[in-house]
C-alpha cells in the first residue's frame, strides 16, 4: 500500500529525489557540425564543388534541365559534388547505351550485299554468325532456308 500511495501523489516517495539540472551543451561553430540544408551547409558544399570541379560552371550546370532532374531530391541532402559525379557516370552509360542503339539500328536497316555471300547458294543450312550478318531482305528472300537452320540450331 506504502508504493502505491507514494506513486499516486498521496505520500512522499521512500527515498529523496533530486532535481536534476541538465547543463546545456556547449556549442561552438567549429565543433557543431552543420544541419543538411542550412545555408552554411550550402555555401560549404558550393565552396567543395568549385574545388572539387573547377573545369564545370556552377552556374551553366544549374540551366542544364537533364542535370536538374537528376539531382531532384538530392540537393540539399548529398553533397553537390557527388550528385554531379552520379550524373556523369549516368550520361556515360547513357551514351553507350544509346551508340549501342544506334549501331544494332543501323545493322537492322542496312540492306548489306544482296549477292550469296553468307553461304545462301551454298550448303542446306546457315551458320547462327551467317544469320546474324544477314540484313532483314536476305532473311526474307531466304526465309525457308533461314526456317530450317533456326530448327537446326535449336536441337
Amino acid at each position: 500500500m506504502e508504493e502505491k500511495d507514494w506513486e499516486n501523489g498521496e505520500m512522499e516517495p521512500p527515498f529523496e529525489v533530486e532535481e536534476i539540472e541538465e547543463e546545456a551543451p556547449v556549442e561552438s561553430q567549429e565543433e557543431a557540425p552543420m544541419e543538411k540544408g542550412s545555408a552554411a551547409w550550402y555555401a560549404e558544399d558550393r565552396e567543395a564543388f568549385v574545388a572539387a570541379h573547377p573545369e564545370v560552371g556552377l552556374e551553366s550546370l544549374l540551366e542544364d534541365g537533364c542535370f536538374l532532374d537528376f539531382a531532384d531530391g538530392k540537393v540539399g541532402n548529398i553533397p553537390l559534388a557527388e550528385i554531379y559525379e552520379g550524373y556523369c557516370r549516368w550520361k556515360d552509360a547513357l551514351a553507350v547505351h544509346r551508340k549501342t542503339a544506334l549501331v544494332d539500328s543501323a545493322r537492322m536497316r542496312s540492306p548489306g550485299s544482296l549477292r550469296a555471300t553468307h553461304g545462301a547458294a551454298v550448303g542446306e543450312f546457315f551458320t547462327l554468325q551467317e544469320m546474324q550478318a544477314m540484313s532483314a531482305d536476305e532473311i526474307e528472300a531466304h526465309w525457308d532456308k533461314v526456317q530450317k537452320s533456326i530448327k537446326k540450331l535449336s536441337k
